[in-house]
């Protein structure tokens, strides 16, 4: 995983051998990467090509919230509120949603039907491109709380994707749009995070 200690703290209660990395050209004998406060828009463009090449060779890429989408993984669009950012109250966007499970998502094996996620913010997907599949999606009246930026309104996310996976060459990519080890405190959905981990190249749907 690269940067974040709620994250690890989280894997390695789980019992995976979470080790931070800070150096994203050497992933060569790492077999899952975890991206989450780390602002992708932060990371060069080479370390995004040594990420998008790495998961080809059969790496597994899983993006812990919306600040880990890599360009070129998935063939999705990503929509949501503005990133995060202290100086402006407008992206403080966040919401504790009813989310629903799709049956047969490995990803999210136990977890029953449907539950409540947490995302900071929102992020939802559409567009989706070819080998591209839905693990979970929010429901139709699904804000239980939060704080929800004015544009684009909640109801531009209701009933769409927030969980997906899809094959990138050998590896395989699961993006979360709710984070489900946000600072170490969204006990309920720490499975979504071990599944898509555990499941690899064979995640998602069956």
């Amino acid at each position: 995983m690269y940067y974040d200690g709620p994250t690890r703290f989280v894997l390695r209660s789980l019992g995976f051998d979470a080790t931070v990395i800070h150096d994203l050209g050497r992933l060569a004998g790492y077999d899952v990467l975890v991206l989450d406060d780390a602002n992708v828009d932060g990371l060069s463009t080479a370390q995004q090509s040594a990420i998008r090449a790495w998961v080809a060779t059969g790496g597994i890429y899983v993006a812990n919230g919306p600040y880990a989408y890599i360009p070129g993984l998935l063939a999705v669009t990503v929509n949501g509120g503005p990133a995060w950012d202290v100086d402006d109250p407008s992206s403080y966007t966040n919401a504790l949603a009813v989310t629903d499970y799709q049956p047969g998502s490995l990803i999210t094996a136990g977890l029953g039907s449907s539950g409540s996620t947490f995302a900071f913010p929102p992020a939802w997907f559409t567009g989706l491109g070819a080998g591209v599949s839905v693990d979970a999606t929010y429901a139709g009246k699904f804000l239980e709380a939060g704080w929800w930026a004015a544009s684009p309104a909640p109801a531009a996310a209701a009933g769409q994707p927030v969980i997906v996976h899809g094959a990138y060459g050998a590896g395989s990519v699961t993006y979360f749009g709710p984070m489900p080890a946000c600072r170490a405190g969204t006990d309920g959905t720490f499975r979504l995070l071990a599944n898509a981990i555990l499941t690899g190249d064979a995640a998602g749907s069956k």
